[in-house]
């Protein structure tokens, strides 16, 4: 699915490959500035988890939780705290954390499951 967002010169080209999303910004010249990996989508979309299997030989038959990640990376993450609007009550969010090393945000599941570790990676963001 291709989708255009805002209105020219400044508007971005979001591009929803399923599994992946690309954004990009600079038209005419279309400039990629994030990959997103949406890791729900594995168990979404009926088929996909064995689709990733048989292409490219990698097993997401389960979630992948926040605990699955490499020490390094967890220990490098910095908690991203949803924006606030003065008078108001900044909104119920999702987990995320910001990867700085990486330019990475990963988003974790609303549902809690045990405790921070067990959240299944809702979606991968990396900056380019």
């Amino acid at each position: 699915m291709r989708q255009f967002h805002g209105r020219k010169p400044n508007r971005f080209l979001r591009v929803d490959f399923g599994l992946v999303e690309v954004t990009f910004d600079g038209e005419a010249d279309w400039v990629c500035r994030w990959l997103a990996i949406h890791m729900h989508r594995l168990d979404e979309v009926p088929g996909m988890a064995v689709e990733v299997l048989e292409r490219y030989d990698l097993d997401f038959s389960g979630a992948v939780t926040w605990g699955q990640l490499s020490p390094e990376a967890r220990q490098a993450a910095e908690p991203v705290v949803p924006s606030t609007v003065e008078g108001l009550r900044p909104p119920v969010a999702p987990p995320r954390y910001s990867i700085p090393t990486v330019k990475a945000t990963v988003h974790l599941s609303q549902l809690v499951e045990g405790d921070e570790l067990s959240r299944a990676i809702e979606k991968i963001t990396i900056g380019v």
